[in-house]
This record gives C-alpha cells, structure tokens and sequence, in this order.
C-alpha cells in the first residue's frame, strides 16, 4: 500500500465487502489502526496479538517506484453498506470530530437547517426528487446497519446516525403513502 504521510500509520486493511454482493465484486480496501477500532467499536475482530517486542508496520521505499510503501494484515469484514463504511470509520475512531460535517453527509443542508423538528425536516425531505431520494435512503440505512452490527461506543454518534435515519425513514412512509404504496 503506498503510505502518503508518515503520521498515524495504520495497522492493518480491511477488505471489506457489502453483505448482498457477489463474492466476485471486487472487496474495498480501507486502512485502519486496529488500536483505535477496538476503542471505537463494541465489534470484537479477532485480530491476532502483536508478538512482544515487534512493532508497527514501517514504511519503506519501493526500488521500483521510489514511492514510500507499506505492507499491511489484511482482514475481511463483511458489512451491510460498504459505502458508509468509511465515513462511520472515520467518525467511530475519532479520527474526525465534528458531528455538524458528519450531518452535512447524512443530509442535505436545508433538511439540517430544520433540525430538531422532524416534521419540518419532513417536509423538507418529502419533495426532493426520487433519484436524489433514494439515495438519501440508501446510504442512511446502509449508515444506520453498520452501526447496528458494528456497535460503535460514542453515543453521540450514533445519537447523530439515528436521528438523520429516523428523519429520512418518515419522509420515506411519508412519500409512500402520498404515492399509495
């Protein structure tokens, strides 16, 4: 794996992959630093001990390319919603903080802007159009399935996650009822 800055190294990869996918499709490589999974998720992954004594993968340059380098343990996760997966990473482990940006990326600004009240982030939801909505759908339940198999510690994110899926649910029921679904 080529290394870009040699601060914070991570530990190992996943290969992760979306529980309804093809085992053909081809897995999503994400690094992580196991340390700050373990403080970040309820999720147990198994990964072996460090032997005493060794230490953190260390970045070397490949001959070849004259690129910084680094080989990494891979392990396999499979996950409800892989495209969510990173952005829950990056918020799970603390490598990110504020929960406004994480809003901004489960919303849209002018359903944000309404916030707390749900019927008004209703209302605003409602009308956007069906292929802007799906997505909306999408990745907020794919968001809120990783959280509920991966656990993770911080309340106030998942306090953050629950709140943009239950907003994006009922604008959901709401659409389907006007449709008469």
């Amino acid at each position: 794996m080529r290394v870009l800055r040699d601060a914070h190294m991570p530990t190992h990869v996943f290969a992760a992959r979306q529980s309804d996918q093809s085992h053909f499709t081809p897995p999503t490589m994400l690094p992580f630093d196991a340390a700050l999974f373990e403080k970040g998720f309820q999720l147990n992954l198994n990964i072996p001990p460090v032997p005493p004594g060794s230490t953190a993968p260390v970045p070397r340059i490949d001959e070849e390319t004259r690129m910084l380098t680094v080989s990494l343990p891979v392990i396999s996760i499979t996950v409800p919603h892989v495209e969510s997966l990173p952005l829950l990473l990056l918020y799970a482990m603390k490598l990110e903080t504020d929960l406004i940006v994480l809003a901004r990326n489960l919303l849209p600004g002018h359903v944000l802007g309404e916030f707390p009240s749900l019927p008004a982030m209703i209302t605003f939801l409602s009308p956007i159009g069906d292929q802007g909505f799906e997505r909306i759908f999408r990745f907020n339940q794919g968001m809120r399935n990783n959280t509920l198999a991966m656990v993770p510690r911080a309340d106030n994110l998942q306090t953050v996650i629950s709140n943009a899926w239950n907003a994006v649910a009922e604008a959901h029921r709401a659409r389907q009822r006007e449709t008469g679904q």
